[in-house]
């Protein structure tokens, strides 16, 4: 060991020994990492940088031991023998180019015999060099150092090879460890062998020194060696790329592969000889074909009869048959640069939607989508647009169509008959019994109506109780009505709908086309037809008539100026007095209102209270009455309330309540005093929604009455949902009293219910003496008519807070025994 060092000490220049130590670094670390090339490459490739390996490792090997051979002076002069140097430098690069390729493969003992392989390259090299080297004398070798060399080499050149190989990652950590120990290995053994070299001087040794200045000689093999070095690193940097544009080209074509194989569509891709190219699993499961019939170069007229095989029909056999006639056509329209589709019809009933583009050198590929589903869905919708959802009937929209076809095909001699059917106590069946109970009877007047017409004949359903026939005839005067009149039966007929018998009836409003009329127009006359039956007693029919349009027209008038006679001031309150039949006195007023319109004067409220309700104004002018009916009352005895009358389209309305409230408020009364008067439609539309609200004004204090108690659907029912204040007994059951026993006993009973439930009763119309009387006796608390007062303007209500008489103005008192004495609020507080 001490000659080692001695060597290295004494004997060498240290400058070429450092230019030695740059060559041997740069050349493991370019060996190693062409190497790592090889190991990730296979077949050719790998065997190609092992051969770059082995001559990049060959060669920095020979040139680290050359140029140290070079920094070596023993004091005398020195040569080299070309051949065996030369020898020594293939040497170095086939068995390293062995070493290395064996290592590639990857197992562990070639890596191992690769890395003694590559050690004994290492000491070949060497001692083949050193034999090349002339001096005046002659070598004597330590054999123990040889041998040490040797076995140095061998270990440290397999250590490196395993070092590099056991690392996962084969990237610069494990390049640089594996360099460093190649490294070592290499100068261990240079040095560890010129340390057991002796040169023993011999005079008889002739030969011609070099003349050769060793920097530069020693300069210029790392110069070439560089050379080689830097050749296998651009090949390396060129490798890398092509190796990340290679992995990027294989991502982008395993996503495409993945896309096209995952396709919900069939592709595929002909040339411009009319041979596939390509075709996705899609593609052949649409059309059954096997993947054998579509390999890549199958002419297109194979596929064809391929086709043909699977599909018997018509389209797929021509398809066949005429495979070139549909290829000159594809060639022609594809000439255009554009891209066409093509529907197919196949014998299972599939739809297939094709689009087919040109694509660059001739050829064409073409998208198949099953649009089977999609068509029937499409199907579907456009039924749906059409029809009635839950009758399966015509809409409108479909009605329209097909009325606008009629009467452009009608002739002369055949007219269109448009017959408006409006069911009647549909919304009590549908509001008392349920929707579900609706619905299904809906469906069931539907199929009646169906089995009541012709073929030739259409049933629409255009609204939610709304239904539409529309017939051709050839005797508009009779057969319309004669059908009319038999589907007014037909209707009437009772129903049995989950158990409950239901038993509804329709009105009818028939138009004729005659002459030129347009589709709008005769519609809008079923319209006014329809409305005119309703008004004359519904369940019965009426044919359009030209004065129904002069009606119409009147009502779009008031509903014009009722638009603006709230903000001209046209509206007043009339007030009718309540009185209380156990204590004799005014108990309140009913307000009613009243029109004076500045060109017809006043104008009856059944003329304009329905327009206002159907048009919506009903709640501003609704909002107006409640507010000056407070404000008029707060000029009253406190203990005189005001009674005011609730449309049903009030409580559509969302702020019904804080109306109420902000009145109460701005007049300062009490609550107490305001009565609020509805009828069972406004319960009947919706009832929760409306008995919600009813509980909100009572536990403000406001106090609720049931008007014309007796004539809905289910009185019973709501007085058991509400806690009512009061009922008013409908004044068509007061009128009746002597007309038969019926009216008086519906009076009794009521007047029993509201003792009962403590309830205050109030009999509404009581114009005679003996009708009072008889509500008197049966226990009404209140009475309100024409026996004691007409309703009179706020101005007129005075006379009533000073004194009071039994006899009102223009009516005929009472005998004088049975006159009613009705004290002034003052006789009443005072008593």
């Amino acid at each position: 060991m001490y000659r080692v060092f001695s060597c290295l000490a004494t004997e060498h220049d240290y400058w070429l020994v450092a230019l030695a130590a740059v060559v041997c670094v740069s050349t493991t670390l370019t060996t190693f990492m062409t190497h790592s090339f090889a190991v990730d490459s296979r077949d050719f490739r790998q065997f190609g940088w092992s051969i770059l390996t082995g001559v990049c490792a060959g060669t920095g090997i020979w040139a680290t031991h050359f140029v140290a051979m070079l920094a070596y002076d023993g004091g005398f002069p020195t040569a080299y023998d070309p051949v065996r140097t030369l020898a020594s430098l293939l040497i170095a690069v086939l068995l390293s180019t062995a070493g290395f390729a064996l290592a590639a493969r990857g197992s562990r003992w070639l890596v191992g015999l690769g890395g003694a392989v590559i050690g004994a390259a290492i000491g070949c090299m060497h001692y083949v060099g050193m034999t090349a080297l002339m001096v005046p004398g002659a070598l004597e070798w330590d054999a123990s150092l040889v041998g040490a060399s040797w076995v140095f080499g061998v270990a440290v050149a397999y250590a490196a090879l395993h070092t590099f190989h056991r690392k996962q990652d084969r990237g610069v950590t494990a390049v640089i460890y594996a360099s460093a120990v190649l490294t070592l290995a290499i100068c261990g053994l240079h040095f560890t062998s010129m340390g057991a070299v002796s040169i023993l001087p011999d005079p008889t040794v002739a030969f011609q020194a070099s003349e050769l200045n060793r920097p530069l000689l020693a300069m210029a093999t790392a110069g070439i060696t560089s050379i080689v070095l830097l050749s296998a690193i651009a090949a390396g940097v060129i490798h890398r790329v092509n190796v990340r544009c290679e992995s990027a080209l294989r991502e982008q074509n395993s996503r495409f592969d993945a896309a096209v194989r995952y396709l919900p569509v069939g592709l595929s891709m002909f040339d411009a000889e009319h041979r596939l190219i390509m075709c996705n699993a899609s593609y052949r499961d649409m059309y059954g074909l096997t993947a054998e019939a579509t390999q890549p170069g199958t002419a297109f007229d194979d596929i064809m009869r391929s086709h043909a095989a699977n599909d018997p029909s018509k389209i797929a056999e021509d398809a066949q048959e005429d495979a070139g006639n549909w290829i000159a056509g594809l060639r022609e329209r594809l000439s255009s640069g554009k891209a066409f589709t093509d529907p197919i019809q196949l014998s299972d009933g599939r739809t297939i939607f094709v689009r087919v583009g040109p694509i660059a050198g001739g050829g064409w590929v073409d998208v198949h989508e099953d649009i089977t589903e999609r068509s029937r869905q499409d199907a579907k919708i456009a039924h749906m647009a059409r029809h009635d959802m839950l009758t399966g009937l015509p809409n409108r929209t479909l009605l329209q169509e097909r009325l606008g076809q009629a009467l452009q095909s009608q002739s002369e001699t055949e007219k269109t008959a448009l017959l408006f059917l409006d069911l009647d106590r549909f919304k009590e069946v549908n509001d008392t019994l349920g929707h579900s109970v609706g619905d299904a009877l809906l469906k069931e007047v539907a199929q009646r109506l169906r089995d009541a017409v012709r073929k030739s004949d259409t049933v629409a359903r255009v609204g939610g109780d709304e239904f539409v026939v529309m017939l051709s005839t050839t005797d508009p005067n009779t057969e319309p009505a004669n059908f009319a009149a038999r589907i007014i039966d037909v209707v009437s007929e009772p129903y049995e709908i989950e158990g409950q018998e239901c038993s509804i009836g329709t009105s009818v409003g028939i138009a004729i086309s005659n002459g030129d009329i347009d589709q709008d127009a005769l519609v809008v006359q079923a319209d006014l037809a329809l409305y005119r039956s309703k008004s004359d007693g519904r369940g019965t029919y009426r044919f359009f008539e030209e004065e129904m349009n002069t009606s119409a027209r009147l009502r779009r008038g008031i509903e014009h100026d009722l638009r603006s006679a709230l903000a001209n001031g046209e509206f007043e309150l009339n007030y009718q007095p309540l009185v209380n039949l156990e204590r004799n006195e005014i108990s309140g007023f009913e307000a009613l209102l009243r029109w004076r319109h500045r060109e017809r004067g006043l104008v009856s409220p059944a003329d304009f209270i329905p327009i206002a309700e159907e048009s919506g104004l009903i709640i501003p002018i609704g909002e107006w009455v409640l507010r000056q009916a407070c404000s008029d009352a707060a000029t009253w005895p406190d203990h005189v309330k005001v009674a005011v009358n609730l449309s049903p389209v009030q409580f559509k309305g969302r702020a019904l309540v804080q109306t109420v409230f902000s009145a109460v408020a701005a007049a300062a009364i009490a609550p107490s005093r305001l009565e609020l008067e509805i009828t069972e439609s406004a319960l009947l539309s919706d009832s929760e929604e409306t008995l919600a609200i009813l509980r909100k004004l009572s536990a403000f204090g406001v106090k609720i009455a049931m008007d014309d108690f007796g004539t809905g659907y289910s009185s019973l029912r709501y007085l058991r949902s509400f806690p009512f204040d009061k009922i008013k007994i409908d004044k068509s059951f007061i009128s009746g009293l002597f007309d038969g026993e019926s009216s008086l006993a519906i009076v009794r009973a009521i007047s029993g219910l509201g003792r009962a439930l403590d309830l205050s009763i109030t009999a509404e119309g009581v114009e005679t003496q003996e009708q009072l009387d008889v509500v008197r006796k049966e226990g009404c608390t209140e009475m309100q008519g024409f026996l004691f007062s007409k309703p009179k303007p706020a101005s007129e209500l005075q006379q009533y807070f000073s004194s009071y008489s039994v006899q009102a103005p223009g009516d005929v008192p009472a005998p004088a025994e049975e006159r009613v004495e009705i004290a002034t609020p003052a006789q009443a507080m005072s008593a």
